[in-house]
């Protein structure tokens, strides 16, 4: 039997998280798409097929040792040009604390075709948002 179609398919979107690293920690970059998954069940309520939304990581690496930040801006600007991604939208998830701050301006100097959303890890207990930064508690990312 047929499935019926997917009502109202979203199309797939692209996010990149990266973890800064540089003389003892390697940087860290993931590329995940989100996508709509047809679970075969139907919603015969509003007469759509249910559908449930899953992150896929598509792409992950560890930059070599020593890596300078503006080298890993242009690393990740590639990765927001590539041949995979373009068409689609992709949002940048930039870590807006200490030495993210550069890396951060670097990401914007590049003109990235994406949405950058930085975010500063807080120890407090409730997210919030101040001066163009999401505040995330570390205890939230986590889970």
């Amino acid at each position: 039997m047929q499935q019926p179609p997917q009502w109202p398919p979203k199309p797939p979107s692209f996010f990149i998280g990266f973890d800064l690293g540089q003389k003892h920690d390697h940087t860290a970059i993931a590329v995940l798409e989100r996508v709509a998954v047809p679970t075969g069940e139907f919603d015969h309520t509003y007469w759509v097929p249910v559908i449930r939304p899953e992150l896929h990581v598509r792409h992950a690496e560890r930059l070599p040792l020593n890596t300078s930040y503006p080298a890993v801006a242009e690393r990740l600007a590639s990765l927001c040009r590539s041949m995979q991604l373009r068409g689609h939208p992709v949002t940048v998830v930039v870590d807006a604390t200490g030495v993210g701050t550069p890396v951060l301006d670097a990401l914007r100097r590049e003109r990235l075709p994406a949405t950058i959303l930085p975010v500063s890890i807080t120890s407090g207990g409730m997210p919030s948002y101040a001066n163009g930064v999401d505040r995330i508690p570390k205890a939230d990312l986590l889970t």
